[in-house]
Formats: structure tokens, C-alpha cells, sequence
């Protein structure tokens, strides 16, 4: 009997650690997967992610979940890259002394963490500046998102809004932009 994890469980963790305060330079370079998503093509995506590139997946993975290029949204297919990307690459045992106590002798406690080559921290900040992005208008708590360093900050967030909607203009008129 396998052990399996559902899609909606790992967005619900990357949610969570999208929580997790990244400063905004962090998040501005992280950001760069959505650059990636916006200016490639979905299919060359789509090979790199296969080919194992962790960055394509995330990248590919918002194509998908947003219906970007051309490509009909498909969540449960976004998901699934997401979970490739996170999942860890190794992981490291560290043993801390446990001190004695009164009740018990003092002991090596094995701590194990997983290492990851691209973080769920990393897919949950990127996931939560594409939902700041796919939206036409700004949502309401804009600045105070912003002021946290969502998407790198608001002149990132502007750039990254405008390129994301041409994208969405020339798609919806055949490849002609407006």
C-alpha cells in the first residue's frame, strides 16, 4: 500500500507557507517564473518541465492554472507540476543532544529535513503574486500586500500586470496585440 499525497493538500501547504515572510528582493527574483511563463512558449515549457527543469514546472504550472498562451486551464494538471517542482531533492539528518533530565538520561535526537531545489516556500510566493496578477482590476488590500513584498514590490507587481494582461490581449485577438 503506497503512501499518496492530493493535489488540493499540497496547494493547501503552499498556501501556508506562502505565509512565511520573504523579504521582496527574494520575492522580486522569485517572480522571475512568471516572466518565464509569460514570455515562452507554452510548448517549449512544457519540454523543459518534462525534462525535469523545476523552474518550467512552476512556470508551466501557471500557464496552466490560468489559461495563459493559449492553453486551456486545467488546475489538477497545474497542480500536479507544482507538486514536481516541490518535491524534495534529499534530505539531511542532524543529531542535537538531548539534555539529561530528572526522569530521563540525556540522549541524540535525529532531526531530519527535507532539501528542496525549488521550495514549496518559493512555489506558494509565486502562486500568491499570479492571483495578485490574473485579476483585470487590483484587489482592494493591494498596497498592504505590496507593502509585505508580494510580487518583489509594486514596481515589479506593475510591470508584472501589464505584461500578463498584453499577454491576455494578444491571445484573445489572435495573436494581434492591442
Amino acid at each position: 500500500m503506497g503512501f499518496s499525497v492530493k493535489p488540493a493538500a499540497i496547494f493547501a501547504c503552499l498556501a501556508l507557507t506562502a505565509c512565511v515572510t520573504v523579504s521582496p528582493m527574494t520575492q522580486e527574483l522569485w517572480s522571475q517564473d512568471i516572466d518565464l511563463a509569460l514570455q515562452t512558449s507554452p510548448e517549449r515549457l512544457r519540454a523543459l518541465a518534462d525534462e525535469g527543469d523545476r523552474h518550467a514546472m512552476a512556470a508551466y504550472a501557471i500557464v496552466l492554472r490560468y489559461g495563459l498562451n493559449g492553453v486551456a486551464a486545467d488546475a489538477a494538471e497545474a497542480d500536479r507540476y507544482v507538486s514536481k517542482a516541490t518535491t524534495p531533492s534529499g534530505y539531511h539528518t542532524t543529531f542535537i543532544w538531548m539534555p539529561k533530565t530528572k526522569d530521563r538520561a540525556g540522549y541524540m535526537m535525529p532531526l531530519t529535513t527535507a532539501t528542496y531545489a525549488y521550495s514549496p516556500a518559493q512555489a506558494g510566493a509565486v502562486a500568491a503574486c499570479a492571483a495578485l496578477l490574473a485579476p483585470p482590476e487590483d484587489p482592494p488590500n493591494l498596497a498592504e500586500r505590496l507593502a509585505r513584498g508580494v510580487c518583489g514590490g509594486e514596481v515589479n507587481y506593475r510591470r508584472l500586470k501589464d505584461r500578463w494582461h498584453r499577454t491576455e490581449t494578444n491571445d484573445r485577438n489572435n495573436g494581434r496585440n492591442l
